[in-house]
């Protein structure tokens, strides 16, 4: 399949067999344009590919190209997982300026409450688990209150 389709093509998915599916052909092809394909979550926004709504956690299908780093951000009560399938990425923490380095096969835990930034400097695909799927959960330096050397921006008072 080339090009996007419209969002309307697609709907949320509540399996209506005990086994649900969402075929890899329908969601591929907007890694082009997203970084980050939601396919299960708590969804607060329309999404243009097909997804399974589930409040328990969130499966997200991650292809990252060079320079694609992250903000600092971080969870109040998400914790993170990622799988790394080809390239790697790196997690800088805010609070020591540590970097670790992720490599194919090697899974990154994110605990909730820990401020980390995304590294990339090559193509990275990985597939990340987010427990609970909780919207507006994530905090960036604009809206935290914490003191940090890494702050980006003030944050609002």
């Amino acid at each position: 399949m080339t090009g996007k389709r419209p969002a309307t093509d697609f709907k949320e998915r509540h399996p209506k067999t005990p086994i649900g599916r969402i075929s890899g052909d329908t969601y591929l092809p907007y890694t082009d344009n997203l970084s980050h394909v939601f396919l299960t979550g708590n969804l607060q926004a329309p999404s243009p590919h097909p997804h399974f709504c589930d409040d328990r956690l969130e499966l997200i299908y991650c292809k990252y190209r060079p320079g694609d780093n992250g903000v600092f951000h971080w969870h109040d009560a998400i914790t993170e997982y990622q799988i790394v399938i080809s390239g790697a990425f790196g997690v800088r923490e805010a609070a020591s300026g540590c970097v670790t380095w992720f490599g194919p096969g090697d899974v990154s835990l994110i605990p909730a409450g820990v401020c980390i930034e995304r590294l990339i400097k090559t193509e990275t695909t990985t597939v990340a688990v987010k427990v609970p799927s909780v919207p507006g959960d994530k905090i960036h330096c604009s809206d935290c209150v914490r003191s940090c050397q890494s702050r980006q921006k003030p944050y609002k008072e």
